[in-house]
């Protein structure tokens, strides 16, 4: 027999009183009971209507999901035989052992496999343990070793303490030079609100910078030999959905200094912003901003340090790091840069809307930018001014395969319309992949 009920008398029902009398955590063996009261005392404290009680009881599901130590839970609601207006909350767990993973990675440094392997819930308080070997195209190799402590995870702030300790190489191939890095970096990440998140850190490593073979130019291999960095760094990021989805608007602003110990020494400060502009049925318009400088007091900078810019991840129809001052075959970067630009999404045609579909869309863009030592001496309309002067220009269309939202392929025929001499255009098509790309 179906009884119909109206909004109104399931409002009326989500209003009864109602508390929780008592909470269980069943399939325990690791976790300490101290920690898992803390998450689930929500419960005990917000709740006094039944439509609070459903929604406080998958809230603590979601945060005791997001420990990473749980690999499945199970909720069950039932009433209080003692209390008429109470109920008791069983929660079904199933704890997550020693795991292994293959993946591929997608950076700016290239494309790389990573064996991973993770020990959870070490001292049974949510601690996480992590292994991981790279291997790939540009990133020759690397291995390093992650503890991560979350310090009160039952807090929206959700405070976590990190230390990695790493040993691994970047090949630079634009400008002929190998960096060799081992160290290890310590630090706290959080969220000062649900939209704006917080990392801090201090790193310490001992580069050494080697040839790629003997192309390399004589200006690059003067700089070739060891360094030792101590720097501290601070980024926060800004992040809101569009409220129709596939875009938003995010902020990301870092700073870094380095002269705590060791012999490298400067500042530096990024600036960037990603916005969905317009939308309008199924197109949607996107921009997007960079800004960066460096600036040392001994008027030098490492080429391990310095900006490069070019390529399908920045500025298209030029090659990777081909914009910028160059020595013979070689990019030695620079100081300042400037990104931006706007592209256009459209679907493809004659294709009805499915989930496949959604992956693949046609865009046209337009991006600009500039690079090269720029030096900031206290007149910001000169040095504003040196970084829009000799800009470059290029413009395109292609094809865009994105099944995650961080996550874009493309394929496009790019047209470099302005170029300085020095710098490497690269007109016709044009591939790249990552999770770095400026209109991501």
């Amino acid at each position: 027999m179906f009884t119909y009920v109206s909004d109104q008398e399931f409002e009326r029902l989500f209003q009864i009183h109602a508390k929780v009398t008592k909470v269980h955590v069943d399939g325990v063996k690791k976790t300490k009971d101290e920690l898992l009261v803390k998450m689930v005392s929500s419960l005990l404290r917000k709740v006094d209507t039944l439509k609070g009680l459903l929604e406080e009881s998958q809230n603590v599901k979601s945060k005791l999901l997001s420990l990473g130590i749980f690999s499945d839970i199970k909720l069950s609601v039932e009433t209080d035989p003692d209390d008429n207006s109470g109920y008791e909350l069983t929660y079904r767990v199933q704890e997550k052992n020693v795991s292994g993973t293959v993946e591929t990675l997608l950076e700016k440094t290239g494309t790389s496999i990573v064996l991973a392997s993770a020990l959870p819930n070490v001292g049974g308080r949510g601690a996480k343990l992590i292994g991981e070997y790279h291997i790939g195209t540009k990133r020759a190799s690397e291995i390093n070793c992650s503890l991560q402590i979350p310090l009160m995870p039952w807090n929206e702030k959700n405070p976590t303490f990190i230390t990695t300790v790493f040993n691994g190489s970047i090949d630079k191939a634009y400008s002929a030079f190998r960096e060799i890095d081992r160290g290890f970096f310590t630090g706290l990440s959080f969220q000062s609100t649900p939209f704006l998140s917080h990392n801090l850190r201090w790193t310490g490593k001992w580069r050494e910078i080697g040839s790629l073979g003997n192309q390399t130019p004589f200006q690059i291999r003067e700089e070739f030999g060891h360094s030792l960095k101590s720097s501290i760094s601070h980024s926060m990021e800004f992040q809101k959905p569009h409220p129709q989805g596939g875009g938003g608007y995010s902020f990301r602003f870092e700073q870094e200094y380095a002269g705590l110990g060791g012999n490298v020494r400067f500042h530096r400060h990024e600036v960037s912003l990603q916005s969905l502009i317009l939308r309008y049925n199924d197109l949607a318009l996107h921009g997007y901003l960079s800004f960066g400088i460096l600036k040392s007091a001994k008027d030098f900078i490492s080429i391990a340090d310095r900006y490069f810019v070019g390529g399908p991840s920045s500025i298209r129809g030029f090659q990777e790091d081909g914009v910028g001052p160059h020595s013979e075959s070689g990019a030695l970067g620079g100081n300042s840069f400037w990104i931006g630009g706007i592209h256009l999404d459209t679907p493809l045609p004659f294709m009805t809307s499915s989930r496949f579909a959604d992956w693949f869309k046609l865009h046209t863009f337009v991006n600009a930018g500039n690079i090269g030592k720029f030096n900031y001496n206290g007149d910001v309309y000169r040095y504003f001014n040196s970084l829009i002067s000799r800009y470059r220009l290029s413009c395109g269309f292609g094809l865009v395969f994105s099944f995650h939202p961080n996550i874009r392929v493309e394929f496009n025929y790019c047209i470099p319309i302005l170029f300085q001499p020095g710098d490497r255009p690269a007109p016709g098509l044009q591939f790249g992949a990552g999770i770095n790309h400026a209109v991501s």
